[in-house]
């Protein structure tokens, strides 16, 4: 056989990087080492005293960690440094099964899509975390008043605890979306041998279920390039991240200079070099920057796949490995903005004002005149739009009476209690209680979603705690082998 490739170009622009995104899966190599040492130890395949030696280096390694171990370059990757670090504690007799049948890509695939199955929890924490604080803000902001645009333009009166809410209802979806990948990664290629079952005839269900996963693949070959589970994480990642990254657009407009609606403790907030009056919402640059960064990341690795032939094969096992990145990315995203927005203030008096200005009540006047005129929708609205283009100063309703009776050529009449009511941006949210921002409403879906995010977070607990228990029960079985 030829020793790996070993220049200079290809050791420091290839294998280096390679070892260093790789080195977050070192324990689960070990893991998945482990499991295998003791599956073949059972069926009888590795010998007693060679089963326990390879445990034993195995084990110190585990204690030892990547941060002290010496990895080389040279090797390419972590498993071929793990054959040299176990060849050095018990010598390349023993040392030789400790990858039997394998081929050692598939040993660094499996640890990747083992550290993954974490990197899952750990977003999906995140995900709750920015949910909860969401569902919050949402009960606290209930019956803040503000203004919604659409084409950047003031639209109609909501409330800053509806908009929330709304977002809050968002993660709830993207909570439902990682769980349901979770679910997919937890699924074992453990053990697949290299394209084709390996002759040894290694017990796949065992060391699946030593390694916690609930069922395994049925063909060697798709658990070869199963990276398709990895995309689907990056994919509820990146759908997440974008959601994340919109709020974060919404946020410079809220607390921007020409709205001031908005605002976050100093942590948060920087200055200008050049114009000392600037206070700049700085956390959402990195926000934004992170979701940007988890969309590239899918991106990268949907092309991956879809560009590397099955039988070109190896290429596609760096797809875990962005999972990965895009994953602590997502996290970082979300933490940053969970942080940031427990800390909000918001001038309820502002709001007040942005929400009755530019006649953000006019859906509501177009429904007052369809009421009190007995016409649809299309000639009120057109009342209603030459009531705006007209009016000057404090808007009246005799004005409106006027235009809407010179449109359909007969008189009406507006009660002025009815019009005060219809201008009056508070009882408009009010009277919106069907999935709206009515602050009953919103106090209503803040509490089903704090719901939501509770059982979420449980799951997680539950799933983190089943894992600790899995290696803690796998040494346990390593050392009684």
């Amino acid at each position: 056989m030829l020793p790996l490739a070993t220049s200079a170009a290809y050791i420091e622009r290839y294998s280096r990087g390679v070892i260093e995104t790789t080195r977050h899966s070192f324990a689960h190599l070990l893991y998945y080492h482990l499991a295998s040492t003791v599956a073949l130890h059972e069926q009888g395949v590795v010998a007693p005293p060679r089963a326990r030696r390879i445990i034993g280096a195995l084990l110190d390694l585990l204690d030892r960690g990547a941060d002290r171990v010496a990895f080389d370059p040279a090797l390419e990757n972590l498993q071929p440094n793990v054959e040299q670090a176990i060849v050095e504690a018990i010598g390349p007799d023993d040392a030789g099964d400790l990858s039997l049948g394998r081929a050692r890509a598939e040993f660094g695939y499996v640890a990747e899509m083992l550290a993954v199955r974490e990197d899952m929890l750990t977003a999906l924490a995140s995900v709750v975390g920015l949910g909860n604080c969401l569902a919050r803000q949402a009960a606290a902001l209930k019956d803040v008043l503000a203004p919604f645009y659409t084409v950047h333009m003031r639209a109609e009166p909501i409330t800053l605890g509806y908009y929330f809410a709304a977002f809050a209802e968002n993660l709830e979806q993207q909570t439902a979306r990682l769980r349901s990948s979770y679910g997919r990664m937890n699924l074992s290629s453990a053990a697949v041998g290299h394209i084709v079952p390996s002759p040894v005839g290694m017990d796949r269900e065992r060391i699946s279920a030593l390694l916690g996963y609930d069922r395994v693949v049925r063909n060697s070959l798709y658990g070869y390039f199963n990276c398709d589970v990895a995309i689907d994480a990056l994919a509820a990642a990146a759908n997440t991240a974008a959601s994340v990254g919109r709020l974060a657009l919404d946020l410079y407009l809220w607390a921007g200079s020409d709205l001031k609606l908005v605002a976050f403790d100093d942590a948060w907030c920087s200055g200008s070099f050049i114009m000392p009056q600037k206070r700049n919402p700085s956390f959402l640059k990195p926000v934004r920057r992170s979701a940007i960064k988890v969309a590239k990341l899918h991106g990268e690795a949907l092309e991956l796949m879809m560009h590397t032939a099955p039988m070109q094969l190896v290429d596609v096992m760096g797809i875990p490995s962005l999972a990965h990145q895009g994953l602590a990315e997502l996290v970082y995203a979300l933490d940053l903005m969970s942080a940031a927005l427990a800390t909000i203030t918001v001038d309820r008096a502002k709001g007040a004002e942005l929400a009755g200005s530019d006649f953000m009540q006019a859906a509501q006047l177009v429904d007052l005149v369809m009421r009190e005129a007995g016409v649809g929708w299309r000639p009120a609205e057109r009342i209603v739009g030459c009531f705006v283009r007209e009016s000057t100063g404090m808007p009246d309703p005799r004005a409106l009476e006027s235009i809407a009776s010179t449109f359909l050529e007969r008189s009406i009449t507006i009660a002025d209690d009815a019009f005060r009511a219809a201008m009056n941006p508070a009882a408009i949210v009010a009277s919106r209680g069907d999935s709206g921002p009515a602050p009953d409403a919103v106090a209503a879906m803040s509490a089903e979603l704090a719901k939501v995010f509770c059982d979420a977070r449980a799951f997680v607990d539950i799933e983190r705690n089943r894992l600790a228990l899995t290696w803690r029960r796998l040494v346990e079985a390593a050392r009684a082998a």
